[in-house]
């Protein structure tokens, strides 16, 4: 480890009392559980009491680092505040005391920089899924040590860049909540319509509207059903897109009847069942495709209704169709539900223009949001690009963070 003069290039337990050994806490100690530390976030952000459960110990100004995977790869670090008094934590956090020469604030810097959590992945052991940093290990990691009046000055300097960072990530949150409503006002202007009020719409059911069917999956067991040229839409692919092709591919035989198992161009398909937020997801085919049991496909020929404008009101009612879903552990969808979901049906000239205004919007909807994706990376390197400088001795209060990224990069 290279140090600027004047700087001591120590371990992390030559200067920090790593694991210290206090007294036993008593059971109505305040208690971090790792859920109570959130990346980028100083302090816990809540306190349990202890109870009975095994805990580390520690007090103010100690670092809680967290030991386990995946914890210690996303950066879960804590500060205790300076008045904590004596507090327990989950076991799966390691203890670092400052010494007399470490400012804590200057500590916990140190945990945040990515260099520092990439030598303590590579110090883990244990199995896969349930690796572990070892009190040895993080003792021996390499800790940059200039003097306290540095130490301050690092923190003082990190600090107020990393404030202009923290405004500028503010600012495309805001930027991007600004535009999830804005979607959702324009849909509710389209569809939330009276049909009392004069016009020509009506409302009805896509049932009564458009024929439903459920799709199957052809067995695991057997090769030849799978393979083929028939594209097969399993339900973790119906997630408010346009599909063009499928993950997997079924035989003809494992089809069936071709008129009822395969699905045009235009067809709406509506995730009936599957984990997290897929149930009651949407999709458009823009190929033919069969589809898994637990989709339904929704056929518009023949019907008052345009594809794209069913497609665009199930984006919408996303939440209330997914709320339609009943049963046990995994609650689902199933036809007789999908048939059952109310619709707006406009006459088809005001549902052209409708699809066609909203996706215009989603087009420049999908700009704004890439450009907020660009920054936020940006905003994440720059980060890294200060945490870097400022344990190699070459950050100062007027350094741009854009030339430390471009340093990096060359």
């Amino acid at each position: 480890m290279n140090v600027p003069d004047g700087w001591r290039a120590a371990l992390l337990s030559d200067v920090c009392s790593v694991g210290p050994r206090d007294p036993a806490l008593p059971e109505t100690a305040p208690f971090v559980p790792m859920d109570a530390v959130k990346v980028g976030v100083r302090e816990p952000a809540y306190y349990e009491p202890r109870g009975k459960r095994g805990s580390i110990r520690a007090k103010d100004n100690d670092l809680l680092f967290a030991r386990i995977t995946p914890c210690l790869e996303n950066g879960k670090v804590s500060l205790l505040p300076p008045s904590s008094g004596p507090t327990g934590g989950s076991t799966e956090f390691l203890v670092v005391r400052p010494g007399t020469n470490v400012d804590p604030r200057y500590l916990y810097l140190w945990s945040l920089n990515p260099a520092v959590r990439e030598r303590a992945k590579a110090e883990m052991t244990g199995t896969t899924g349930r690796m572990r940093l070892s009190r040895s290990a993080l003792g021996a990691l390499p800790f940059p040590h200039p003097p306290l009046p540095e130490q301050r000055r690092i923190v003082e300097t990190v600090e107020e860049h990393m404030a202009h960072l923290d405004a500028a990530d503010a600012s495309l949150a805001s930027a991007e909540q600004r535009l999830t409503y804005a979607e959702v006002a324009l849909a509710r202007s389209y569809f939330d319509r009276d049909t009392g009020d004069g016009s020509a719409w009506r409302w009805s059911t896509i049932g009564d509207e458009c024929s439903v069917a459920v799709g199957a999956t052809p067995k695991r067991s057997e090769p030849s059903l799978w393979g083929g040229d028939i594209p097969w839409v399993s339900s973790g692919e119906v997630a408010f897109t346009r599909i063009t092709d499928t993950r997997e591919h079924i035989s003809e035989t494992a089809l069936g009847d071709r008129s009822k198992r395969l699905h045009p161009p235009g067809t709406v398909l509506l995730a009936m069942i599957g984990e997290g937020r897929t149930r009651g997801q949407a999709a458009i085919l823009e190929t033919w495709a069969a589809h898994n049991q637990n989709c339904a496909s929704i056929r518009t020929a023949g019907s008052s209704i345009h594809p794209n404008f069913l497609y665009l009101f199930l984006k919408y009612k996303y939440a209330e169709v997914r709320a339609g879903g009943s049963g046990g552990n995994q609650p689902a969808l199933n036809k007789a539900r999908v048939r059952a979901i109310p619709i707006p049906v406009p006459p088809l000239a005001e549902q052209l223009k409708i699809a066609a205004a909203m996706e215009a919007w989603a087009e420049q909807a999908h700009r704004t949001t890439s450009a907020i994706v660009t920054q936020r990376r940006k905003s994440a390197a720059l980060r890294r690009s200060v945490l870097a400088a400022a344990f190699s001795g070459h950050l100062t209060s007027t350094t741009d963070p854009s030339d430390l990224l471009q340093e990096s990069i060359a």
